[in-house]
């Protein structure tokens, strides 16, 4: 099913008014040579909360340059590299579960892990952790498992996908050789159980890693250009970028157990460069990046109609050769920051982009922005997921424990794993910080206004404001309260009524005809 209307007309969300905010020059990364090199699929720059690594360009073999992240300004032309492969550099990526170990692949068939010193590289590192080789042809990809300690999946132009066990054995687990000619891009899913592929035959392929099989496949994007995939975390489902027959580009959503038809497919625009997508599975948003472009896009996704709906868009006059991504762990929560891209510029620096959720009380941890997230500890050993084929789900971390909730501040946020949300569907019961002055505990829940709780005419609802001020309003639904409340609970409810009244916005006023006792903004206290 193809669309132009949903990627195109903005929708309503606490994200629709995220916005790109650029490092100011001094914050940026200045005179680096970047490398000239294009390849499919593979990252020219790499960032974790430590380091900054971008490939760079060299005479003879292959480089990449590390720098601690304070180390902004102008970086010296001798500053120490990365070397040791004989042909040049075409992916990077660090170890999620360590931030001086990263991985390089190159042209010359070989993959390296390397060993970054704590306070960063004092002369060029030619020294290697591991070898690992057995791809006949340039390696354009490597991917690090997202679960299990020391799995790299690997891709090269010998259409071969490997998956590495670099701990216990050097050699390839696995070979998957369901692939007739380039392969375009590789995702893990949520815990690395499958792998997603694009490969220049059109299709999208859903492989085994472990067994080496294939689990579906589909006809993808039918333009002759590149495309590329990502699993959208825990959902059974991928989003994919690509091309038309008229060279539109083109993004779909894939349903993983049926590759034979996408679920949607929407036209983006007519442009030539092709569209890197970026999932975030704490927001669900996807960011789109254009090679050659100077915009990136972002929209939401769903597991419902209408799938996906695009939110806005950062817009720049300066192309972007490549970038790089923070990890979660390394992101500003108290500047509201949900993602961070570091952009590679054709005049040789790097300039970080923060995407921020505006909020009126900036100076607030704002709690919704930040679930639990995948930490930096793996959840099993290699040889538990390759011998025997256990799958784990990633070990979670809180952004905001050095936040606690100040006093009376509720916790909106779902604290549960995935595997507690599907034993227990439904939404989390709220906590609140304890104070002398805090009413007796109850069965009370707080849900958010954004993801569509209503008040029902059979319930009571007392609305509290949000984080957000005016446009984040939570309701307290009361139906499991006991009938015959003491009076310090009750009179706090009424204080609490009357100040959300006398704080209508203007904007509400103007829905409800400026009717003070319309809808849910009734004058008194909550019937008991």
């Amino acid at each position: 099913m193809s669309s132009r209307g949903s990627f195109k007309v903005p929708r309503s969300s606490k994200f629709k008014h995220v916005f790109g905010n650029p490092y100011k020059k001094e914050r940026c990364y200045e005179a680096i040579r970047l490398s000239s090199n294009s390849t499919e699929g593979g990252n020219l720059c790499a960032v974790n909360p430590k380091f900054l690594a971008v490939v760079v360009q060299s005479s003879g073999g292959g480089t990449f340059l590390v720098l601690p992240l304070e180390q902004v300004g102008r970086i010296p032309i001798d500053a120490p590299k990365v070397t040791g492969h004989g042909r040049p550099v075409l992916d990077i990526e660090w170890n999620p579960f360590n931030d001086q170990e990263i991985a390089s692949s190159s042209e010359d068939g070989s993959i390296k892990i390397w060993h970054i010193p704590e306070d960063g590289l004092s002369m060029d590192l030619d020294e290697y952790l591991v070898d690992l080789r057995g791809h006949s042809r340039k390696v354009n990809i490597i991917r690090w498992h997202p679960c299990a300690e020391g799995v790299i999946a690997s891709a090269a132009y010998d259409s071969e996908v490997r998956i590495w066990d670099i701990v216990d054995d050097r050699e390839a687990a696995t070979i998957l050789k369901g692939h007739p000619d380039t392969i375009f891009s590789l995702s893990f899913n949520y815990n690395g159980s499958l792998l997603a592929s694009t490969c220049k035959d059109k299709k999208i392929r859903v492989i085994d890693p472990r067994a080496g099989k294939l689990a579906a496949h589909g006809m993808g994007h039918p333009g002759n250009k590149g495309s590329h995939v990502v699993f959208l975390g825990d959902m059974n489902m991928l989003f994919s970028t690509g091309f038309s027959r008229m060279n539109e580009r083109q993004v779909a959503i894939w349903d993983v157990r049926n590759l034979k038809k996408a679920i949607k497919m929407d036209t983006v625009d007519s442009s030539s460069g092709i569209l890197l997508p970026y999932y975030d599975h704490d927001t669900r948003i996807v960011f789109l990046a254009g090679k050659g472009d100077g915009n990136i896009r972002y929209c939401e996704v769903s597991e419902s109609e209408p799938y996906f709906n695009f939110l806005n868009e950062y817009r720049s006059s300066s192309p972007q050769r490549g970038l790089g991504v923070m990890p979660k762990r390394g992101l500003d929560v108290t500047s509201c920051e949900i993602y961070r891209f570091y952009k590679l510029h054709n005049n040789n620096f790097v300039e970080p982009i923060a995407m921020t959720v505006p909020r009126r009380q900036s100076n607030v941890i704002q709690r919704d922005l930040y679930p639990l997230t995948p930490s930096n500890v793996p959840s099993m050993k290699a040889r538990e997921w390759i011998d025997q084929a256990l799958n784990r789900d990633p070990n979670l971390m809180d952004l905001l424990e050095d936040f606690p909730p100040q006093d009376g501040e509720i916790e909106t946020r779902d604290m549960r794993t995935r595997e507690e949300r599907e034993e227990r569907p439904g939404r989390p019961v709220a906590v609140r910080s304890p104070t002398s002055e805090s009413p007796p505990k109850s069965p009370v829940r707080v849900s958010s206004r954004n993801e569509g709780y209503a008040p029902s005419p059979e319930t009571n609802h007392v609305p509290t404001r949000g984080q957000n001020g005016d446009s984040d309003i939570q309701y307290v639904k009361a139906t499991e309260v006991s009938s015959k409340p003491d009076n310090k609970y009750k009179d706090a409810i009424q204080v609490t009524a009357k100040a959300v009244n006398s704080r209508v916005s203007s904007s509400e006023k103007r829905r409800s005809g400026g009717n003070r006792r319309s809808g849910i903004f009734r004058t008194g206290i909550l019937t008991l």
